[in-house]
């Protein structure tokens, strides 16, 4: 299933909130996708610009429960993240779909 362009929206905005940074973006994408985000999106450019083509590239892979759950779990005193992953998770598992 792919995410909505309100979802899309809020959770890019939740994730820059998070993740501010592009080293900060660069570690957990290398850490736990053991992908180097330089590779992945064009990292030359504003953050949320890059979380956006970071969904967009792990949506397109089958990999985006995973981020989120990575991105999730590094963050947990984020309430904000928090309750965005944990809201999109749970929408797409009450229908029986899953979020790629």
């Amino acid at each position: 299933m792919k995410l909505s362009g309100v979802e899309y929206q809020k959770l890019v905005k939740s994730i820059v909130k998070a993740y501010p940074t592009k080293d900060d973006l660069a570690q957990i994408v290398m850490y736990s996708l053991e992908e180097n985000i330089d590779t992945i999106v064009n990292s030359e450019t504003t953050t949320q610009s890059i979380v956006f083509n970071l969904i967009n590239w792990a949506e397109t892979r089958g990999k985006l429960k995973n981020l989120l759950e990575i991105l999730s779990q590094e963050r947990p005193d984020n309430v904000e993240l928090q309750n965005t992953i944990k809201n999109l998770l749970t929408k797409y598992s009450q229908n029986n779909e899953n979020i790629t």
